[in-house]
């Protein structure tokens, strides 16, 4: 077994797989000695900086061929997918809007920009684009309707695989300020964050306690800002 990986700024768990030869994150979410990580990370994707993830010894697989012909071997693997609902500070969608989706990647060279993704919001005010497993960063610019040559009306900076856990001080508050509870911009503005908890609790049927410890209630911010708890499926 290989030494503990410590997790860097801006690594997640599908970044680690492929770094060490995984082509999927099970190898490493089945192995036992990381199952008290994911237990305390609610949602395997979103890790801390300073994270310790056991990395599986990688064992080659061996396949045969015909001599003096082509042979095809597929390998199993599945996209990352970056998923967005887009609302006003209302929470009324930004449906049908035209989007222009830029993402960039780690490179030997530096950040290389992708080309961009371009489309509609759907009647949600969704966006799903297909990223590349080392994608750092990324611009959305939003336009005033499906038309493409319409005026921006928002230009959101993305920056992937920096969320920390919904179980922290940091996790809770920008989801929270993403989904327009103000709850502060440091670990310090606890009072705004408490605050931003209580209206959130409010809004979702929970007591108003505004806690930060209460699992039913940063497993609920997560749920709503559209993590994964375990055994879920996307719809």
């Amino acid at each position: 077994m290989a030494d503990p990986h410590k997790v860097k700024p801006g690594e997640h768990l599908f970044r680690i797989a492929r770094d060490n030869g995984f082509r999927s994150i099970r190898p490493l979410t089945e192995d036992p000695a990381n199952a008290a990580l994911l237990r305390q990370r609610v949602n395997p994707a979103t890790l801390l900086v300073g994270d310790e993830v056991v990395i599986p010894t990688f064992e080659p697989k061996q396949a045969e061929g015909a001599v003096g012909r082509f042979n095809l071997f597929t390998l199993a693997g599945s996209g990352l997918f970056l998923n967005l609902r887009l609302q006003t500070t209302e929470r009324r969608p930004l449906a049908n809007r035209a989007f222009r989706l830029v993402m960039a990647e780690v490179a030997p060279a530096g950040p290389k920009a992708a080309a961009p993704e371009v489309g509609v919001t759907t009647g949600k005010g969704e966006v799903s684009a297909e990223i590349s497993i080392f994608d750092i960063e990324g611009e959305l610019v939003v336009r005033a309707s499906d038309d493409a040559a319409s005026a921006p009306v928002e230009t959101i900076k993305l920056l992937v695989g920096l969320l920390d856990p919904p179980n922290t001080i940091r996790g809770q508050q920008v989801r929270l300020n993403n989904m327009g509870y103000f709850a502060g911009f440091s670990e310090q503005d606890l009072v705004q964050l408490r605050w931003a908890i209580e209206e959130f609790q409010a809004d979702h049927g929970l007591k108003a306690t505004g806690r930060t410890d209460d699992p039913v209630t940063f497993n609920r911010i997560a749920h709503e800002h559209g993590d994964l708890l375990p055994n879920e499926k996307v719809p």
